[in-house]
């Protein structure tokens, strides 16, 4: 769920939804502090203080860029995937985003928008801010950088499964997206 397109660094123009994804992630990692910012896709000099001191701390080159794929790219995915509370959040989102993709069932997306959100918020408060967080940056991408917007209907998934998980009446993902689930989709999922 964390993939980069291109390099970030002081020294040039980075892809605002890399900026954001990074944010987030240094953030998540206690590294970042996004009351400032509130997590904008453009840089500014803490951005860059964080990622030399994430990579001073994991005994990384410590440049202040970070490469698609590289060493400081790789370790925040791995810090992330091993972080307890927060990261799994990123976990069932990646996992979810996986499985819509390798069905590749038509409006199967909702359904797997929905089980990542309600996942993610059945960790807790921590869990339901990074659902919303990584739902809503997903959808500002599809409209304005892709030009793909469905943005509307796939809110009402990601909220519905946000909801869902707070409300209390499921006891799994699966069950509480029911109307979003595809009839051609596979048991499975």
């Amino acid at each position: 769920m964390f993939d980069l397109k291109q390099v970030i660094s002081s020294s040039s123009a980075s892809e605002p939804d890399d900026i954001a994804q990074m944010r987030f992630a240094l953030t998540s990692l206690g590294y970042y502090d996004d009351t400032k910012s509130m997590l904008s896709p453009y840089t500014d000099n803490d951005l860059f203080v964080s990622i030399k001191t994430f990579q001073k701390d994991n005994d990384l080159k410590i440049d202040g860029v970070v490469n698609p794929d590289g060493p400081t790219h790789k370790t925040v995915v791995k810090k992330l995937e091993s972080n307890p509370i927060k990261s799994n959040a990123f976990g069932d989102f990646k996992r979810n985003f996986e499985d819509m993709k390798r069905t590749n069932v038509i409006d199967g997306d909702k359904y797997f928008h929905c089980k990542a959100n309600y996942e993610a918020s059945s960790r807790g408060w921590s869990g339901g801010i990074i659902a919303k967080t990584l739902s809503d940056s997903k959808e500002l991408k599809d409209k304005y950088f892709t030009g793909y917007d469905d943005g509307e209907r796939d809110q009402e998934a990601n909220k519905y499964g946000r909801d869902a998980a707070k409300s209390g009446r499921y006891s799994n993902a699966r069950d509480a997206c029911s109307i979003f689930r595809p009839e051609s989709l596979d048991e499975n999922y």
